[in-house]
């Protein structure tokens, strides 16, 4: 959602959406980041920041946290005179309920106009149904439902896959604005996931039936494999 934002407030930049580790050596976010005057960017990590930003650069930090302990850690860590402020913390369980319509509350904190507010909402719909529904990283518990098996664990709510029509729904994120006007400026874009392929207007059905076929896990992970780590 933050770089779909992105990349609706600054058309004319070179706009980077970054997916890492904190600590990986193939996909980790290095400790000192730099951007050129003609970029921005989105860094997303599941275990850190980066601890310095190029001289009169800034950015925000936004984070997802599963209690209060967690959110006051983070404010005392990143307040707001720091490298990277604390702008935004979404509780877990608030993130798996609410899905695409936090977009909403976006348009406080950037500014969104009616326009753009609308572009964001009308891509993040559709995407956030392929998330959960299709690929590489869907929910365990459609992937279960896929393959007849009870789910390893269970992570929120059904997501109701069984109820859409994935060709209609992949199909109409190709259709969207966002996607239009600015998918050919970032593959992120384009994918459900770092990992998954371009979206095609079939890719989730085919993606989907390859994983059936195959009896894949979460990350193309071999079933057994998947299971006896989960």
């Amino acid at each position: 959602m933050l770089c779909v934002t992105l990349h609706l407030l600054k058309p004319t930049l070179n706009v980077e959406c970054k997916t890492g580790v904190a600590n990986s050596s193939t996909a980790g976010i290095p400790s000192t980041y730099t951007l050129s005057g003609s970029h921005a960017a989105v860094i997303k990590t599941h275990g850190g920041v980066p601890t310095h930003f190029g001289e009169h650069q800034s950015a925000w930090l936004f984070a997802t946290a599963s209690s209060e302990s967690d959110v006051q850690r983070l404010r005392l860590a990143h307040p707001a005179n720091s490298v990277f402020p604390l702008k935004y913390v979404q509780f877990m369980a608030e993130l798996s309920r609410r899905g695409h319509t936090l977009a909403a509350e976006y348009r406080s904190i950037f500014g969104l106009s009616d326009e753009q507010t609308s572009q964001l909402l009308a891509y993040m719909k559709p995407w956030d149904v392929l998330r959960q529904c299709c690929g590489k990283q869907m929910s365990e518990i459609y992937r279960a439902q896929l393959q007849h098996r009870t789910p390893s664990y269970v992570s929120g709510k059904d997501p109701g896959c069984s109820a859409h029509n994935l060709d209609e729904v992949e199909q109409q994120l190709l259709q969207t604005d966002v996607y239009r006007r600015h998918s050919h400026r970032s593959r992120t874009l384009r994918v459900v996931s770092s990992i998954d392929g371009e979206l095609n207007g079939t890719y989730c059905r085919s993606q989907n039936a390859r994983i059936v076929r195959l009896r894949l896990g979460q990350n193309d992970l071999a079933l057994d494999t998947f299971l006896a780590k989960g």
